[in-house]
């Protein structure tokens, strides 16, 4: 939450519009759920739905070696410095075409949601579904 009026750069909603401009383009799948809340004294709340980070080890999937192949030559290629075992999760889950539309995305609409992903902001849902949980860029 960001109190209303402040000097701070409000994170939350940027992440709920990013969430939405995702959602219009059908990739809202790749970032982890946000939704507007309500205001308490001036200040916004928002709920995100409950990810574990990349870094807690939670996920037990392994991707298809199809898969982790096509992420690591596109890793290869800098289509992405991101971790490439997560790609490929995304690939095994998503499809190649969601994933490439989800990446063109980023490079050309929305550079900023790949700017700060590292291992604490990537992770899974409860079901394994891989998802971005940070995609506000700290300079946005």
């Amino acid at each position: 939450y960001c109190a209303a009026g402040s000097d701070s750069k409000d994170y939350c909603l940027t992440e709920f519009e990013k969430y939405n401009r995702l959602k219009t383009y059908g990739l809202d799948c790749f970032v982890a759920k946000v939704m507007f809340y309500k205001e308490v004294c001036g200040v916004r709340i928002f709920l995100q739905e409950q990810v574990t980070p990349e870094n807690d080890s939670y996920c037990t999937r392994r991707p298809s070696r199809k898969s982790q192949d096509l992420a690591d030559k596109w890793y290869d290629e800098g289509k992405f410095y991101i971790e490439p075992e997560w790609i490929a999760n995304c690939l095994d889950k998503y499809g190649k075409s969601k994933v490439e539309r989800f990446l063109y995305y980023c490079a050309n609409i929305d550079p900023d949601i790949l700017e700060d992903v590292h291992s604490g902001n990537f992770g899974y849902r409860g079901d394994e579904t891989p998802c971005i949980l940070d995609y506000s860029n700290y300079g946005d």
